[in-house]
């Protein structure tokens, strides 16, 4: 298995390297408005050193400096040749450098949107974060809604669910939520249906709530529930009203296809020796409030700062969002708020779809870094692997933050 690994590896630097040579795998100097050059240069040569050290096709990165300047860099490829990534011809018949107007599955940050949708309506007093998931299905669900029962509802809160500490199961790591996933990625899902194989799994079973942190996106899926049945809207239209059309997002959308909008970053994957397209292999229903949202580099930079700074709720839900309690992502330590955590000291959100795109969207040291990554050329090496992290405490490294 080792010299598998390393023949790889061999074959994985003459692809890059032919890249290189055509074109395909570009770096070129970043956008920015009055951002300081000598930073802006080393944050270039950052992300392009990263792409290649980290055999990925491509990045781009967005950085807004305390005074409010910006710098936006883009390196690698937005599609690999079609004989080079898919041998079922879903890859582009000639490889597109990357370049930073490109659409991205931004997967996991999704949940720092949810979340925030469910601190305006703790504002509006519509809910409660110490409010029991009982306590809100009984306000705000029409009876027999749901058609089964949460284990531990009765003290399950909804900071429970926010803060990853829930005890549910996670939906896809259910028996049934699998087995449908498995036969099925394209199609879509019944939000309601994934909550239910949840609630009814015994192996793997729930535990009490507030007991210990786990990961868990069907924490999200019950918010985005949650968010429809209160507001009496769809969570999509919810997101769109009080999030994005405020904050003049126009590039973010939660999508109902797998389809996404033109020019998009594809998405790629190294499985059994070959490069898979994978960008339209999953419909991001299955992610829904968890991890379905798209966007750019540009609008996720706008999200960075009304994240952080609060825009959209009041200062005492932002002060709630930001309590942190011990939590562990992948393999790394964090410090787990209200949808939200701080990796040492770069508080934000990461995301992974399906390992084929990653993203990370953090303030750290008066920073805000947002990069958004199009997957792996290298043999998966296990969980804790993100590129787009590696990327962003790569550039941080490298600029002296």
């Amino acid at each position: 298995m080792k010299r598998r690994g390393l023949c790889i590896s061999r074959v994985l630097g003459v692809l890059l390297g032919g890249l290189l040579a055509a074109g395909i795998v570009s770096c070129r100097l970043g956008e920015g408005s009055g951002f300081n050059q000598i930073m802006a240069l080393k944050l270039d040569q950052s992300l392009c050193r990263s792409v290649e050290e980290l055999e990925i096709p491509g990045a781009v990165m967005g950085v807004r400096a305390p005074n409010g300047s910006t710098w936006y860099g883009a390196c690698g490829s937005a599609a690999l040749p079609q004989q080079i990534a898919d041998a079922s011809g879903n890859g582009a018949a000639e490889g597109e450098p990357m370049a930073i107007d490109r659409f991205f599955r931004i997967a996991s940050v999704t949940k720092t949107f949810t979340a925030t949708i469910i601190l305006q309506l703790v504002d509006e007093g519509k809910l409660s974060l110490d409010d029991t998931i009982d306590g809100i299905i009984a306000r705000w669900f029409a009876p027999g809604h749901l058609g089964f029962t949460i284990p531990y509802g009765e003290t399950m809160t909804l900071r429970n669910i926010l803060e990853m500490r829930s005890g549910m199961v996670d939906s896809l790591a259910t028996q049934e939520g699998a087995t449908i996933f498995a036969g099925h990625p394209l199609e879509q899902v019944d939000p309601v249906e994934m909550l239910r194989w949840s609630a009814e799994s015994v192996d793997p079973a729930p535990y009490a709530p507030d007991t210990q942190f786990e990961y868990c996106n069907t924490n999200f899926i019950l918010q985005g529930i949650i968010i429809e049945q209160v507001t009496g809207n769809s969570y999509a239209s919810e997101v769109n009203s009080r999030l994005l059309q405020p904050l003049g997002m126009h590039d973010t959308s939660l999508p109902d296809s797998p389809a996404m909008p033109e020019p998009f970053a594809r998405g790629y994957l190294m499985a059994d020796g070959q490069v898979a397209d994978l960008s339209l292999s999953m419909n991001p229903g299955w992610a829904w409030a968890a991890g379905g949202l798209i966007s750019t580099i540009g609008d996720i930079l706008i999200w960075a700062k009304a994240l952080e700074e609060g825009e959209l709720i009041s200062p005492e839900a932002q002060q709630e969002r930001l309590q942190m309690k011990d939590g562990q992502i992948e393999t790394w330590p964090v410090s787990y708020g209200l949808g939200i955590y701080d990796d040492s000291g770069a508080v934000g959100h990461y995301g992974t779809f399906m390992g084929y795109y990653t993203s990370y969207c953090m303030r750290y040291r008066g920073y805000d870094i947002v990069v958004l990554e199009n997957g792996e050329l290298a043999q998966a090496g296990g969980s804790g692997r993100n590129p787009a992290r590696s990327i962003f405490w790569n550039a941080v490294r490298d600029i002296s933050l």
